[in-house]
């Protein structure tokens, strides 16, 4: 038959089944199921059209389904929306009919409801949500559109039985195959990617049908239902899931089973208990803004009063906690672990899947169906109909004054009132105990947002007021056993050693307790509806926030609850606001730490709030995360230890309380409770008998429960309670219920349940009692003998029992027919009282003690000390008057203790007197069956505790220490007291050799030619002085279309320009050495200050390749980072093999005269390049050098190597060696501070690797060979014949010594002169540079001349010739004038250009500083190269004017007794080899033969201005606005098109876009492309649309931070708080100091690779 249905058309196929299932004979329905089991057969595509078609068809029942839906809709009585979206889903939100500022509309209920008007705004979602409307929690009901108005469903008519008829028969089917699909597609791993892509296909397969089940949920509530019935009904999925209904083939039906059960036990149900199963719909819950139920706790209890229900009608999401080992094979607890409906069992596939969307979204879709929502036997956070009562019983009390009794219901009502929000306080407990492991991080989830700051109001603060409410009216001690027994902690408030659990494991009983005492502490203490005002309430707050963290201005408008009250005006960032936090907190700017964390704008608590406001209370209400109590907890201990009030780890500090609001009087009532007493004297019994579970935070919270009832005594007087306790009440543990009478009150027995094996049992009976029967283990009628003998022998206590007594006298007391109506059946075995456990018996504990006598006992526990306690006013008779507690707010548990017995004697004579008896009298208590041995470690344990801490405390005190003293040396990069320079290869000049530790190994010892030590250095290109200018003003940023930043007056430019213009006119090779290159794209080498052997380093390099953890730098690049400080790092510089006898202090002032050591140079410089390790002799040393000198070059990108106009030639090479040594000069001499006045004291100095670095150099250049007949020395020193420019190839001429940079000549002197070089040679070789560069000052300076000074000063230089004219300016200044006249070079300036260098007339101060302005450069760079030569500490002054002769007295220029006279002028350092006049003229001669070729360039190349100010960032403007307004809208100067990410250079200014690809060239998107071109790698980019700061370096890059901060000092990243921002000139100092000091890898630490994508 359903062959032949197969065949006719659908439509036709389905009206025929319609007509026959509407029959009573059944026979349709089996043609039905016959049809179904070959459409939806295992072994059909369930993405077959044909299979989608047919069930449309069938569901349809005939009619077509566009139809079909149609006519369903008519029906849909559906009062929510529910509508689900995915991202990028257009939806609205209105704020006129919002309740909930997360309210959001599908844009069809938008447009159908009346918004005309309203506050509301399109918005696309970016994670997904769905529709509110008709949820009055969520807005209101103006809101509603008119489908989903309350009224609307009330005219929908029933939807038919036949219209959803097939419906019915249909769906049950359809789901199954949806779940044999799943089962069949599953496989594991899922981390496999094969495995990943098959899964992939699977719910790829099942599209078609979750879309046909989507549109089924979008036709209303009577679809929906039809599905929920399906989906949570047990016995259908046990019918279909285990009958013949299966698929016909129970092969089939076995194999898919099968699959099923080994994804079960796959899953984290049936492996350890740690592991679990995230639960969907609470995650379903926090998406969709619908109330919807958590899953059951592992141990939950189910109320008494519904448990029969709940047996018999189990409904969805049930679970017992099951704990298995891996090796279980238990089939009945599979039984339990399988799921008893398809819900349950979709929701499993759900996450094995990894949250596939559609099926998310369809499980979702069912939300608005009431029936879809869990068994209410669970714990839910979403009830919010009894905060809407609490709230209104708290504005009416306050605000309107009225009667709070005549407001609540009956005690009976009020009890079944506070069952829910208790259990919540119960659950969040548990939560917090990890006893809700198996629903995943939903349920935490669940908890904070219940405590957060944005719900607290509507959430936790009305359950914990309504709390309030009926513990002020019930009976108190049964709300005490109430939260007791909520809390699952009965059994352990036993004063036996071992107890019985049947409700909570071992290791959750400490923090349950910890909860319930806790819980009673914030219901006791918390003010905040019970009389506090909103001032009040809004310092409160603060305070708390500030003291678990200091806040930036921002956090905290977002942590403080808007005020309930919104007509009180006390909202965030409201006038109050702004007045209360400026009481309660200091701003501290924001600064910027070593460690490379960037500080914002925070505010701390003043030192008044933590003395007298911190309350630790609030913080535990108000902490999402227990880590925060703990966070404040450790800053108030902080400010003790500061400011010397408290030195040891304090306890949390008792507060008192505002005085209550006379309608809540009653609440105190709980705290004069016996039930409550005896807990706290169980409590303290178990504290002091070691009694295991017991924690320091449970002491903690019992004494101040005790504080608080000392606080809150009732009105009558303690005499009273004394004098009438006995007659008011006969209960055997007290005889009152004030607290101050009751701890003194004396229990002496106490009979207890106890396990058999626990050792009460084996104790002998007290003398006491009688003797008749030697045991009483199960012995009643002896247990019924001592109760009889006397009241205070022996007490049982039960909680439970106590409860059920109290609230059946109630139940009595209200209703005649309570007993009938009132469904009260006992407990389950779970919490059946001690009496009734079989296995438990009774046993007699002699205690023979007070709450006070344990509280003296405790002191002496917490103290460590015997006898640590003695009243004070026995000292001093007349210090009655100094019981003032409060004086020891701050202190330990011995504080706390001392506070209470201060208190309880102030209160009362008698326990007064009590305290001095006990503390004459008292000893330790013994546990039972301790030996001695166990005594004495009982009585050690604190001191060894104690011990232990001070240890613990000295251990990091000292390592605090070296941290400190490490970030010293490594980090700071401004320290002042770096006078003396620590070079590292000359720190030890006593011993022979210089030993290195190799931080790898450990091993120490020199470096050797076959086994060298290397230092752990980075290098890094650098253009940071190439963006030096001439004027010391800092560039500004142009921020309109008329400003312009030009790059010609940089140091970069210049430079470029003169080598150019030597190039054209002199020879290639001559040129290349009288110039430095490297102000663009240098190497700079520097140094963490370690060092490790070579081989060891290798070694650690291949550890870090086959290290397969994710690093934040390239290996294969050769970057690392130190083994020892983790320091970035790319290479390992050599440490030359040296003895510190080689630099032996010299004085220039010798017998040797210049000329002899002009001549000994020269000899060495005829020499071969002969060096002790030398390439012909290979050696590992030989190789490492070559190594890092390919590193060198490797840094920098070959456009800033090859200079020459033959590429890749020797003289390039050269060039390129001797200008890192300069680059590195001089930027150190950038870093400190550009000059050497007080020695440039910096840190840099003790890190500094040059030494290292110029052997390598030296190794290096020492290969070239410079022709004799060129060499500079010669022409220095000698008076020669001017070489005939023909004899060259180029027929260019050698460039003239006057056009020749010095420092870069003395670079070359230095680093070809064979090793080891003499002091003497060095100062010889900077006396001979000293005359020319003075030669070139005052040729510069002549052509600042005008034509009339410059006659002038040569006639009068004249005039002055005599025989100590070699040290004359005046002479030296006017045959200068002379010799360069001849040619007519001053013709050439005499032009406007030129004229603009000196506008005022030359006096010879001017001049004279002029020339020493000019020789200071050289004097600074010679000063620092001969400190790392030779190791000679840097001098200094106080005085800028005296840097010139304390330089040229350092370097041997000028004798040590001129340095401060007034003869100490730049002239005075003059020492010529030859006649000065003749050399002069020899010098001249050479600019003016070469002079006819360049004359327009003569003056451009003579004129040599060496003084640069030190680089700088951009300015920017104050306003950050000024930026934004100019650049976000600023057209790419590329493409044209304004940028979606615009940044700015702030090194250049240069207009850049961010991941743009208009902008890409050759794969390099246009900042990374700009880096490489403005800093050779390294770029500073302002991000327009963030207000960020982004580096690059290199292939890496960062967020760096933001230097513009609103005026609370906090950074608004992307704009989003849209606050003013204004520029921060510390931070901005900060990356400049970065920048220049090139420590952007040390100091920033979250870098990532850009793949040339910025």
């Amino acid at each position: 038959m359903a062959v032949s249905l197969l065949r006719r058309d659908k439509r036709s196929a389905a009206a025929s089944l319609k007509a026959e299932c509407s029959r009573p004979d059944g026979r349709g329905v089996q043609l039905l199921n016959d049809l179904l089991d070959s459409v939806l057969s295992p072994e059909r595509a369930l993405a077959e059209a044909e299979v989608i078609e047919w069930c449309k068809c069938l569901i349809a029942g005939g009619e077509s389904f566009d139809d079909f839906c149609k006519m369903v809709c008519a029906y849909d009585n559906a009062t929510l929306c529910g509508l689900v979206w995915t991202a990028n889903f257009v939806a609205y939100r209105c704020r006129t009919c919002g309740i909930s500022p997360c309210m959001s509309l599908c844009a069809e209920c938008f447009n159908a409801g009346e918004h005309t008007g309203h506050d509301f705004n399109m918005f696309r979602s970016q994670a997904g949500g769905a529709c509110d409307c008709g949820d009055s929690s969520v807005m209101r009901d103006s809101g509603f559109c008119k489908r989903h108005r309350s009224t609307a469903s009330l005219n929908i008519p029933s939807v038919p039985n036949e219209l959803m008829m097939m419906s019915e028969h249909i769906l049950p089917r359809v789901i199954l195959r949806l779940v044999q699909h799943l089962r069949d597609g599953y496989s594991e791993p899922v981390s496999d990617p094969a495995t990943e892509r098959d899964l992939q296909k699977t719910l790829q397969q099942m599209d078609p049908l979750i879309s046909l089940l989507e549109d089924l949920t979008k036709m209303g509530g009577a679809t929906r239902s039809i599905l929920t019935r399906v989906l949570a009904n047990h016995q259908i999925y046990k019918d279909l899931c285990s009958g013949d209904l299966c698929t016909g083939e129970k092969t089939y039906a076995k194999k898919n089973y099968e699959k099923y059960l080994a994804a079960l036990k796959g899953s984290g149900l049936v492996t350890s208990k740690e592991r679990s199963v995230t639960s969907v719909l609470d995650q379903m819950a926090g998406a969709s803004n619908v109330t919807i139920l958590g899953a059951t706790a592992g141990t939950g209890q189910m109320d008494s009063s519904d448990e029969e229900e709940q047996d018999g009608n189990q409904r969805v999401g049930k679970r017992k906690r099951v704990e298995l080992c891996n090796s279980t094979k238990d089939p009945s607890i599979m039984d339990i672990l399988k799921h008893k409906c398809f819900l349950e069992e979709i929701l499993f596939w759900t996450v094995k899947y990894e949250f596939p969307q559609k099926m998310v979204t369809f499980l979702l879709n069912m939300l608005p169906d009431q029936d879809y929502k869990p068994a209410p036997n669970q714990v839910t956070f979403h009830l919010p109909l009894h905060r809407y009562y609490a709230m209104f019983l708290s504005k009416a009390i306050r605000c309107q004054q009225l009667d709070l009794d005549s407001l609540l219901p009956d005690q009976e009502m009020l009890m079944k009132m506070m069952v829910h929000p208790l259990q919540i306080q119960a659950s969040l407990s548990e939560i917090h105990s990890n006893m809700w492991v198996r629903n995943g991080l939903q349920i935490k989830g669940q908890a904070m947002t219940y405590v957060q700051s944005h719900f607290c109001n509507s959430m936790i603060d009305p359950d914990i007021f309504l709390l309030q409410v009926c513990a002020s009216r019930l009976d108190p001690d049964y709300f005490v056993s109430s939260v007791f027994e909520r809390f699952k902690v009965v059994d352990l408030l036993t004063m036996a050693s071992q107890h019985q659990n049947a409700a909570l494991d071992t290791e959750h009983e400490r923090s349950m307790l910890e909860g319930a005492l806790t819980f009673l502490v914030i219901l006791l203490s918390l003010r905040i509806h019970l009389g506090m005002t909103d001032d009040e309430i809004l310092r409160a707050e603060m305070v708390a926030q500030l003291c678990m963290s200091d806040r930036t201005h921002s956090t905290l408008l977002d942590l403080i609850p808007e005020n309930p009250n919104p007509k009180s005006g006390i909202i965030p960032g409201s006038y109050y606001f702004e007045n209360m936090l400026s009481a309660v907190a200091d701003f501290k700017a924001p600064v910027f730490e070593p460690g490379g964390s960037m500080q914002q704008g925070m505010y701390t608590p003043k030192a008044d709030v933590w003395n007298q406001e911190f309350d630790p209370i609030m913080v535990i209400l108000r902490t999402v995360y227990r880590r925060d109590v703990q966070s404040a907890m450790d800053r108030y201990m902080g400010f003790l230890k500061q400011t010397g009030k408290f030195c040891g780890n304090p306890w949390p500090p008792y507060r008192e309380r505002a005085p209550l609001n006379p309608s809540y009087k009653g609440l105190m009532r709980i705290l004069h409770c016996k039930t409550l007493h005896i807990v706290l004297f169980t409590l303290l019994y178990k504290m002091s008998m070691d009694h295991q579970n017991m924690s320091e935070h449970i002491l903690c919270m019992v004494l101040y429960l005790i504080e608080l009832g000392l606080d809150n005594l009732p009105e009558e007087t303690v005499e009273e309670e004394e004098m009438f306790g006995e007659e008011r009440c006969s209960d055997s543990w007290f005889h009152g219920t004030n607290i101050a009478t009751n701890l003194n009150h004396v229990i002496n027995y106490v009979r207890v349940r106890v396990p058999e094996t626990a050792p009460e049992v084996t104790r002998e009976p007290p003398a006491s009692t009688s003797s008749d029967t030697s045991s009483f283990v199960q012995g009643s009628r002896r247990a019924t003998a001592l109760n009889r003998e006397s009241s205070n022998t022996a007490q049982v206590f039960s909680l439970v029992a106590e409860r059920r007594r109290k609230f059946q006298e109630i139940i009595n007391r209200n209703s005649d027919n309570a007993i009938q109506n009132a469904d009260v059946r006992p407990k389950t075995s779970k919490w059946t009282a001690p009496s009734s456990t079989p296995q438990l018996t009774t046993a007699i504990l002699e205690v023979r003690e007070s709450m006070l006598s344990l509280l003296i006992k405790l002191h002496y526990k917490l103290s460590g000390k015997q006898n640590s306690y003695y009243p004070f006013w026995l000292e001093d008779s007349e210090s009655t008057s100094r019981l003032d507690p409060m004086q020891q707010s701050h202190g330990d548990g011995t504080t706390a203790v001392e506070r209470i017995l201060i208190k309880t004697a102030a209160r009362s004579r008698q326990n007064k007197c009590s305290i001095e008896e006990i503390c004459r009298k008292v000893a330790p208590p013994v546990p039972p069956k301790k030996n001695s041995s166990a005594d004495k470690k009982a009585l050690d344990k604190e001191e060894r505790r104690q011990k232990a801490r001070e240890r613990q405390q000295k251990l990091l005190a000292e390592f605090a220490s070296r941290q400190k003293s490490f970030m010293e040396t490594a980090m700071d990069l401004e320290s002042p007291d770096s006078d003396v320079a620590m070079d590292i290869g000359s720190s030890e000049q006593q011993d022979s050799e210089t030993v290195y530790d190799c931080v790898i190994c450990g091993q120490s010892g020199p470096s050797t030619e076959e086994r060298p030590t290397g230092l752990v250095v980075l290098l890094q290109a650098s253009s940071v002085l190439g963006h030096r200018r001439r004027s010391t003003e800092p560039k500004k940023l142009p921020t309109s279309d008329e400003e312009q930043i030009y790059p010609e007056d940089t140091c970069g430019t210049a430079h470029d320009v003169r080598i150019t213009d030597l190039q054209q006119y002199f020879k290639d090779s001559s040129c290349l050495q009288s110039v430095s290159i490297g102000w663009e794209g240098g190497v700079y080498v520097q140094t963490c200050g370690h060092t490790l052997h070579i081989d060891c380093h290798k070694s650690y390099m291949e550890s870090l390749r086959n290290d397969q953890v994710l690093q934040s730098f390239s290996v294969d690049k050769g970057e690392f980072t130190c083994p020892l400080c983790r320091q970035f790092a790319n290479s390992v510089l050599p440490c030359y093999p040296e003895k510190s006898e080689e630099k032996s202090i010299w004085s220039p002032y010798i017998s040797k005269t210049l000329q002899a050591l002009i001549e000994e140079v020269e000899e060495q410089q005829e020499q071969l390049g002969m060096f002790p390790v030398s390439i012909s002799s290979v050696t590992n040393l030989s190789k490492e050098m070559e190594s890092v000198m390919k590193d060198i070059k490797n840094t920098t990108q070959k456009k800033y190597i090859d200079y020459g106009k033959t590429p890749g030639s020797p003289d390039n090479d050269f060039l390129f060696m001797y200008s890192v040594a300069r680059l590195n000069l001089e930027l150190e001499l950038v870093h400190r501070g550009g000059n050497l006045c007080l020695g440039g004291a910096s840190a840099t100095t003790k890190r500094s690797c040059l030494n290292q670095l110029l052997h390598v150099l030296a190794m290096h250049m020492r290969l070239f060979r410079i022709d004799s007949a060129y060499n500079p020395w010669t022409r220095l020193t000698r008076l020669t014949q001017v070489i005939d420019s023909g004899i060259c190839d180029d027929e260019k001429p050698e460039v003239p010594l006057l056009y020749r940079d010095i420092s870069s000549l003395l670079l070359i002197l230095v680093l070809t002169m064979p090793q080891e070089l003499h002091k003497e040679h060095f100062t010889c070789i900077v006396k001979v540079l000293y005359n020319l560069l003075y030669t070139q000052a005052i040729a510069t300076l002549s052509v600042r001349f005008s034509e009339e000074e410059r006659t002038a000063w040569k006639n009068s230089g004249k005039l002055k010739i005599m025989c100590n004219s070699d040290k004359s300016w005046e002479v030296l200044l006017s045959h200068i004038i002379g010799e360069l006249s001849k040619g007519k070079l001053y013709c050439a300036s005499d032009t406007d250009q030129v004229s603009m260098l000196s506008t005022s007339v030359w006096s010879p101060q001017s001049i004279e500083y002029s020339i020493q302005q000019f020789c200071l450069p050289f004097l600074r760079t010679t000063s620092l190269l001969q400190h790392h030569l030779f190791g000679d500490d840097l001098p200094n002054c106080q005085r800028t004017e005296e840097e010139f002769g304390m330089l040229a007295s350092y370097l041997g220029l000028l004798l040590s007794s001129l340095q401060s006279s007034d003869e100490a002028n730049s002239s005075s350092c003059l020492e010529w080899p030859v006649a000065a006049l003749d050399i002069i003229s020899q010098w001249c001669s050479e600019v003016m033969t070469s002079a006819e070729s360049h004359s327009e360039q003569v003056m451009n190349l003579l004129v040599q201005d060496p003084q640069w100010s030190l680089p700088c960032l951009l300015q920017l403007p104050e306003n950050y606005n000024t930026i934004f307004q100019y650049y976000h809208r600023k057209a790419c100067v590329h493409c044209s098109k304004v940028p979606k990410d615009p940044a700015l250079c702030l090194v250049c200014g240069t207009f850049v876009c961010l991941k743009g690809q208009c902008c890409k060239q050759q794969s390099y998107c246009e900042c990374v492309l700009h880096s490489q071109n403005c800093g050779a790698g390294t770029g500073i980019f302002l991000l327009i649309n963030a207000s960020v700061i982004i580096v690059i370096r290199g292939h890496r890059f960062c967020l760096w931070g933001s230097v513009y901060l609103d005026t609370h000092g906090e950074e608004d990243r992307d704009l989003r708080r849209g606050k003013p921002l204004y520029l921060c000139s510390e931070r901005y100092k900060v990356l400049e100091q970065q920048w220049v000091t090139h420590t952007f890898d040390h100091i920033n630490k979250r870098w990532g690779a850009h793949y040339n994508g910025l």
